[in-house]
């Protein structure tokens, strides 16, 4: 009788991570000709102003702590970009805006920026554990 040979848990998740082990078929790399018709339709997010006394009352202010931070993915140059959100306002006339810092074309020269939400251009990263305050 033949003896079936016993998978250690190393060699399962290497099949887990890698499935063209186990004599599966690979999965097709996305080309670039993919990205670009897949993210035709986004356009690069309109920045938002500083607030003023003139545009009316002051926004509310929340900022989250340093280490648990949300961020946004933010569409420029044909890709989207990591950025980390400072700050969020929320005007007396309804409109949020987030304030990021971002590396716009890739050159890790990173700025900061102010967006609307919701536009094409934004989508979220990831959301923070912590509650923001407002000070």
């Amino acid at each position: 009788m033949r003896r079936r040979r016993v998978r250690t848990a190393w060699e399962s998740a290497a099949e887990v991570r890698n499935p063209s082990r186990r004599g599966g078929e690979k999965r097709p790399k996305l080309d670039a000709q993919y990205r670009r018709r897949v993210n035709s339709d986004v356009t690069e997010p309109v920045e938002t102003p500083p607030w003023s006394a003139q545009t009316g009352p002051a926004p509310t202010v929340w900022t989250w702590p340093a280490g648990d931070r949300p961020a946004l993915y933010v569409w420029s140059q044909g890709r989207w970009r990591y950025a980390p959100v400072r700050a969020r306002q929320d005007w007396p006339d309804g409109t949020v805006v987030y304030q990021v810092a971002v590396d716009l074309d890739g050159s890790t020269s990173v700025v900061p920026r102010s967006y609307a939400w919701p536009q094409p251009g934004l989508r979220v990263a990831h959301r923070s554990r912590s509650e923001p305050s407002s000070s």
